[in-house]
């Protein structure tokens, strides 16, 4: 009896593996366009982005530099939290900040937080597979401007 509770256990935890790295790999291969370095201009400020697949999430880190200034840096994380994608950055190291996903698409993911005074929204949006759009806004546009600029692949 043991033997055949041990081995339906076992069964069990493979079942919940298997289903939880074919979830990982659907969410990898969604959001598969956004990785790799990608750097662009905004203005007279450099902004830069790596993203990474990690065992189970895209990390990411972000710049931006004015001249030879680095104005901030962000740490950036693509997670999928019970098979919806969610969005968190810590701005120079501060406290986390998540969006949860409104929209993901193909070439196209959104991402919102009512909660957080600017952004409210973050989107990305692959116009090539060199380059991407990201456009920050908030949820009033007469206080905050929308931010948009697009970045190319480096490697």
């Amino acid at each position: 009896m043991n033997q055949l509770l041990s081995k339906f256990y076992l069964l069990g935890f493979t079942i919940l593996l298997i289903s939880c790295q074919s979830s990982s790999n659907q969410f990898r291969d969604q959001l598969r366009w956004l990785g790799g370095k990608w750097k662009g201009k905004d203005g007279e400020t450099t902004r830069i982005e790596n993203w990474h697949w990690s065992k189970h999430r895209f990390e990411g880190n972000a710049y931006s530099i004015l001249k030879s200034d680095t104005l901030f840096k962000e740490q950036l994380f693509l997670s999928d939290y019970n098979k919806a994608p969610v969005y968190t950055v810590r701005i120079n190291n501060g406290m986390p900040i998540s969006f949860a996903a409104v929209k993901i698409e193909k070439r196209k993911c959104v991402f919102q937080n009512d909660e957080h005074d600017f952004p409210t929204t973050i989107s990305y949006t692959a116009l090539s597979d060199s380059t991407i759009a990201i456009k920050l806004t908030g949820k009033d546009s007469t206080v905050s401007k929308p931010i948009s600029y697009t970045l190319r692949r480096q490697r």
